[in-house]
């Protein structure tokens, strides 16, 4: 069963070089993980935020956007618009269940599958940038849309 059964959907939108935007429909699961280091005996101060994002390409909808993040993924380190704000948010019945906000999230990981039957789905793993002092991340929830 999706997620539109129940009313709920994902929003995606990054900012900073190419704008993307992903809609009701385009996102069908998000993984929001919060670490620390391997070996870590007390609370550290090196969190690491990982994003993962799966969903759907679908003919019509959401061919363009989805492109972008394929492109965003060759982005080389070291280039202006490599590291982007990326914000995602969890909607059911009208509220913000939960929004992710990264400030200098960067793609560690873009692969896309096509099946036989054409079906193609994409999953893309984000990582916030450490070594900036002013990363900024934010988890939020429970308003109206």
């Amino acid at each position: 069963m999706s997620n539109q059964q129940f009313g709920s959907y994902y929003y995606l939108k990054v900012e900073g070089g190419e704008a993307i935007e992903l809609k009701e429909g385009d996102i069908q699961a998000v993984t929001f993980r919060c670490t620390s280091p391997n070996g870590t005996t007390a609370k550290s101060n090196k969190i690491a935020i990982e994003l993962q994002i799966t969903g759907e390409i679908l003919h019509d909808k959401n061919e363009a956007e989805t492109l972008k993040l394929a492109k965003w993924a060759l982005v080389p380190g070291g280039a202006k618009d490599v590291e982007r704000k990326v914000t995602i948010e969890l909607v059911k019945a009208s509220k913000v269940v939960r929004q992710y906000e990264v400030s200098h999230a960067f793609v560690v990981d873009y692969k896309e599958i096509v099946s036989e039957s054409g079906t193609c789905k994409f999953t893309l793993i984000l990582k916030q940038n450490q070594s900036i002092k002013d990363t900024k991340v934010d988890v939020n929830g429970g308003y109206d849309k």
